[in-house]
């Protein structure tokens, strides 16, 4: 279908055609974008038709070709009878993966996996991929495909605790998280909403005994969007944590600063691209020393330094000075 937005001068950007698919979820809409090229040398080729599946852009001269070629995708992502739930992603290489029964099962080129839920099935790819390139192990990604779109969603950041892994994704105006034995969170999008969610998460998790307080769950791999959207939502506290960070070529001396949404307060750290979040910043600064310990990044609770900063600002996420090797202390 034409999209009525899309005029003679319209906006490139904007997509020229939707496709538009029905299935037992409701309804796709694929957008169409157009790109005129008049001085192409083939007659063929004077204009292109782009639209995206399952993270791959197909291309075509013109409309035909280009239904042709989805039809041929659709048909591959549906060969088992039904669509994709993730991907498993490692560099170039991609495995789509399927609900059967209470299990998710990936098919690789190799054999195929399975795990009850996502951790375990992620857990048992990277040790395959391991298998397969020497005993090296590789970082794996996980990516939602949306029937709303038929597209791939990189998550928005990855709750992590002890024992837990969970993926958040944002897709239809919502915040969804995948975790354990099969539980799912949703809540609506907004500024506050990746707090809420841990929260929610963090609490299920604690009263399961999974967990032994919500601030033991960690985001790693959060997305600029997200980090973004939590600073300029909230408000400094006033408060900082500092440590130093040791580095092959020397250390660094690292200040973040503590900022409060909605109640709750919370500190990220860019350069090692984690949110931690807590009811009060002592609690913060008790689970965040846990885990930078557990990185190798500090001995203890005794070397983060919870302390008045004087008016943290938006732009100071990480503040780091290089410090010469021999100058380092452990203690911050």
């Amino acid at each position: 279908m034409r999209n009525p937005a899309f005029g003679h001068r319209a906006d490139r950007t904007l997509p020229r055609y939707f496709y538009v698919l029905r299935n037992r979820d409701g309804e796709a809409r694929l957008p169409v974008y157009w790109e005129p090229r008049p001085a192409s040398r083939d007659p063929l080729v004077r204009e292109v038709y782009r639209v995206r599946v399952a993270g791959r852009t197909l291309e075509a001269g013109n409309l035909h070709v280009l239904g042709d070629r989805l039809r041929d995708a659709l048909g591959s992502l549906l060969a088992t009878g039904q669509p994709p739930r993730f991907w498993l992603v490692n560099g170039a290489c991609a495995s789509p993966v399927y609900r059967e029964g209470e299990a998710y099962v990936a098919l690789t080129d190799g054999p195929r996996l399975w795990g009850k839920d996502l951790a375990e099935l992620v857990g048992r790819y990277a040790h395959y991929l391991a298998s397969c390139n020497g005993g090296r192990r590789a970082p794996v990604s996980v990516a939602l495909f949306s029937p709303a779109d038929l597209d791939v969603h990189w998550p928005e950041l990855v709750w992590t605790g002890p024992g837990v892994w969970i993926p958040v994704f944002g897709v239809d105006g919502r915040l969804t998280a995948f975790g354990p034995r099969d539980r799912t969170w949703s809540v609506p999008a907004g500024p506050g909403a990746v707090l809420e969610l841990w929260e929610r998460v963090g609490n299920d998790l604690v009263a399961c005994g999974l967990l032994q307080h919500p601030a033991a769950l960690w985001g790693s791999e959060v997305s600029d969007s997200t980090r973004g959207a939590l600073l300029a939502s909230s408000e400094p506290t006033g408060l900082t944590l500092r440590f130093v960070h040791f580095h092959p070529s020397g250390a660094g001396r690292v200040t973040l600063p503590i900022r409060r949404l909605e109640g709750r307060v919370f500190a990220s750290c860019g350069e090692l691209s984690c949110l931690h979040v807590a009811p009060d910043p002592g609690t913060l600064r008790e689970y965040l020393s846990a885990h930078l310990a557990q990185a190798g990044v500090v001995a203890g609770l005794q070397d983060v330094v919870l302390e008045e900063d004087g008016g943290a600002s938006l732009h100071r996420l990480v503040r780091a000075e290089r410090l010469p090797v021999g100058l380092a202390s452990s203690h911050a």
